[in-house]
């Protein structure tokens, strides 16, 4: 499956013996008997954790629409690892996401461990990785190149 949103959906429903869920899915699932086989970062720590797309034709005639999504995301993340936003977010869940402060606590604390970029730049490394799997599992015939997914005057490149 490949439809990780509605991986818990097609469990609890029996459709499925096997699904990629995410936080905070999986807490649930397990705490309803379900099995975790693990986490992706288990067995493929070179992936990255999640991405930022946009259309590149559409991204060269407004290249400070990009610029202002990352530099919100980057603003958000310092928020999300600064301890004294914690409760007051946990409270905005409880309140109007309607979710247990159980849950919320444990994907914060499973997500706190340094998931997300915070540098501002994409690995060279974790990005030929991603450009490699769709070859390996032949939904693609031929390897792009990193040029081909990278904006050079929005992003920059590490390692």
């Amino acid at each position: 499956m490949r439809d990780y949103c509605s991986g818990a959906h097609t469990l609890l429903g029996g459709a499925a013996d096997a699904a990629i869920v995410l936080p905070s899915s999986n807490f649930q699932l397990k705490n309803q008997g379900f099995n975790d086989f693990g986490l992706t970062m288990q067995y493929a720590p070179e992936l990255a954790f999640s991405g930022t797309m946009a259309n590149k034709a559409w991204a060269a005639r407004n290249p400070d629409v990009p610029k202002r999504v990352l530099a919100a995301h980057s603003k958000a993340t310092e928020d999300f690892y600064d301890e004294r936003n914690r409760v007051e977010a946990h409270k905005l869940l409880v309140r109007v996401g309607g979710q247990k402060v159980d849950d919320i606590e444990k994907v914060y604390y499973f997500r706190k461990n340094n998931l997300f970029e915070r540098v501002g730049k994409i690995s060279q490394v974790k990005l030929n990785v991603l450009i490699d799997a769709p070859v390996g599992l032949a939904d693609l015939q031929a390897r792009g190149t990193i040029e081909r997914f990278q904006l050079p005057d929005v992003a920059q490149l590490s390692d």
